[in-house]
């Protein structure tokens, strides 16, 4: 709305107190003493009318180029105006604010997005934040409309191609529900800033837009207010943070800061802020400039650099930053950004980073901050969760994983993250899962962010295809017994395999596990067999359980805290003795069967039912493939739908 953007342009953390825009028009300083002018003074008055006349300016252009998009540089004579197009875009039958609550709490936006400006009803972890990861969404109804939100929500790189937001699969009534309950958020922004109805009036109406004005920013010339706006984003250089038609060959108005750190002071103006010599160095120059940009100001010298309004930690990570920017590169032979996987790897490392993957995911111990968000569903389920992905190299074979990101919709693991496969589209409130979202990524970025999972956790890559021993029909027929008893492993009571059975899974869905089928797939072979030795290593949540650590290590340090040690434990009851004539096996060697018969099933084999394993394929690969697919208990043979991937 005009109203929001004239009170983002003159003070954007007034609206939004964590935001990272700076703010263009800072209150002037007096150059000598560096003490900013009262309200009232000749200079507070020249600065509130150039705010003023240069935001105006700016919104005019925005809002013109935004009515009328046949006048941007390169575009249509054809185009026509967003709004015009996705008119009632949100105006979808059965849509509610309601049920845009639940779908923007259950599918994980709150990843990203806070609801609340502060205080206690922000998890500790938002709290502790220095700017926003995404926009906070509290009074976004100020902003924007319900049609432009559910539009924005539905696709986002639809409107911008270049965005960190993610796809979340929405249909049109979700997107149009979560549009109206965030268009229901209208709490008072921090700070108020003054915009008249005259100023409003004026932005609205296309030939007050068009009214000729005096333009500062181009020498004093006549022009259109949308043309000075113009100007004043080339002068403001907010082409150098946002994508603004017409401004992509202009320079950024900043210094070249590469050499920073060993650049001439006396090639620095301090101005009237330290004028010791002794005390000019590069650090507080850097640090000064941080805290208040324009302090070096001189009568007849403006500076243009927005002030962020940074903290104290900030001001010296920014400027011990800059303190290690130098123009000299390492010898090519000692530069690890030139080995292939390492370059590979930073880069993946980087995308994790910008792409907020953390907001959901605990990666290399930190991060998982939407729980923050779910504690009371994770008090009853704590595995209603976004996976930890600490071990993610070692844990998944890259090829999937490459997949997976490219497209998690296909290649779904856990199916209570997946309540769709049970319930199709009518999925039950309680049901409603986190969501992971499709990104708007290219195949080498995907690739770069699998090279570092891989490395973090210094597995091989590229992957070669799972290698395990080979097993005898005994040691098969004990491997798949043992997973079909329910005196011993009774894998089947949890798991599927192939074809996802949904009256099982709607029955209990909590309850479902992953599709066995895939193991062989998805799985590197050495953490098969470390998760199943004791898998809340790996996830300390887990519902799977620990058969193979039944014993305490006997040592309580605090490092090394006193937890069950498959390694110490026996074998457990029953699993030997199912098939008569095994030889004595150890825990570790119990596992290793069953691993290395989960990686020798082929594709498309039946998966047997209790009593009939030995007749099995995957017991005998010459038996005719005629075994029923094992039953649930107390249930007929169940519907199945097609679920890719498992």
């Amino acid at each position: 709305t005009p109203e929001w953007l004239l009170t983002w342009l003159r003070d954007p953390r007034g609206w939004r107190a964590k935001t990272s825009m700076p703010n263009l028009w800072p209150r002037p300083l007096d150059p000598a003493s560096k003490i900013p002018y009262a309200e009232g003074s000749p200079e507070y008055e020249r600065w509130q009318k150039e705010r003023a006349e240069e935001t105006l300016a700016i919104a005019a252009y925005l809002i013109e180029m935004s009515e009328a998009p046949n006048k941007r540089p390169g575009a249509s004579p054809a185009d026509k105006p967003l709004a015009e197009q996705i008119a009632g875009y949100a105006d979808v039958e059965g849509s509610s604010a309601e049920h845009g609550k639940k779908v923007f709490e259950a599918y994980g936006c709150q990843g990203c997005h806070a609801t609340v400006d502060g205080g206690a009803a922000l998890p500790a972890a938002w709290r502790g934040r220095e700017r926003d990861i995404a926009p906070t969404l509290s009074n976004l109804a100020n902003k924007t409309n319900a049609d432009w939100i559910a539009y924005w929500v539905e696709n986002p790189s639809r409107y911008w191609h270049g965005t960190s937001m993610p796809n979340l699969r929405l249909t049109r009534l979700e997107s149009a529900s979560v549009a109206k309950y965030l268009t229901s958020l209208s709490s008072k922004p921090p700070r108020e800033v003054e915009v008249t109805d005259e100023e409003v009036a004026l932005l609205t109406d296309p030939k007050k837009r068009q009214e000729m004005v005096v333009c500062e920013r181009a020498g004093g010339k006549k022009m259109t207010r949308v043309d000075c706006g113009a100007k004043v984003i080339a002068y403001r250089g907010c082409y150098g943070c946002h994508q603004v038609d017409g401004f992509e060959k202009l320079a950024p108005i900043g210094p070249e800061l590469s050499g920073f750190a060993k650049k001439d002071i006396t090639t620095l103006d301090y101005g009237y802020a330290i004028t010791d010599h002794h005390l000019q160095t590069t650090e507080t120059f850097a640090s000064l400039k941080l805290d208040s940009p324009r302090i070096f100001a001189r009568d007849r010298i403006e500076l243009k650099m927005g002030d962020y309004d940074m903290s104290p930690d900030e001001i010296l990570a920014l400027t011990l930053f800059l303190k290690g920017l130098v123009t000299e590169t390492p010898n090519e032979d000692f530069d690890p950004t030139k080995n292939e996987t390492y370059a590979a790897a930073l880069e993946g490392r980087q995308l994790i980073q910008d792409l907020n993957c953390r907001g959901c995911h605990r990666i290399e111990g930190r991060g998982a901050e939407i729980d923050g968000w779910r504690l009371a569903q994770l008090s009853q389920d704590p595995q209603r969760r976004a996976p930890f992905l600490d071990g993610e190299g070692a844990r998944t074979q890259p090829e999937w994983l490459f997949n997976f990101l490219r497209n998690p919709g296909d290649y779904g693991i856990r199916p209570w993250l997946h309540p769709h496969w049970a319930y199709g589209d009518d999925v039950p409130d309680d049901k409603m899962a986190l969501r992971m979202p499709t990104f708007n990524l290219t195949p080498d970025q995907w690739t770069a962010i699998v090279r570092y999972f891989a490395s973090w956790d210094h597995a091989a890559y590229p992957f070669e295809v799972p290698k395990v021993a080979e097993r005898s029909k005994k040691e098969r027929l004990w491997a798949v017994s043992n997973m079909n008893s329910t005196q011993t492993g009774n894998c089947y009571s949890c798991h599927y395999f192939d074809e996802f059975p949904v009256e099982r899974a709607r029955g209990d869905l909590k309850k479902m596990a992953p599709n066995l089928d895939m193991v062989r797939h998805r799985l590197r072979p050495e953490w098969v067999k470390n998760w199943l030795l004791r898998p809340q290593n790996y996830l300390p949540y887990t519902s799977m359980t620990a058969f193979f650590a039944s014993v305490d290590r006997d040592k309580d340090a605090e490092y090394w805290p006193k937890e069950n040690d498959p390694y110490l434990s026996p074998p457990p009851n029953g699993w030997q003795d199912i098939i008569p004539g095994m030889p004595p096996l150890t825990t570790e060697e119990h596992v290793l069967l069953i691993r290395d018969f989960l990686y020798s099933i082929p594709d498309g084999a039946i998966w047997p039912a209790p009593g009939q394993e030995a007749n099995s394929p995957l017991v005998d690969p010459e038996a005719a493939a005629t075994v029923a697919e094992a039953p649930v208990e107390g249930q007929a043979p169940a519907e199945v739908i097609e679920q890719p991937g498992g």
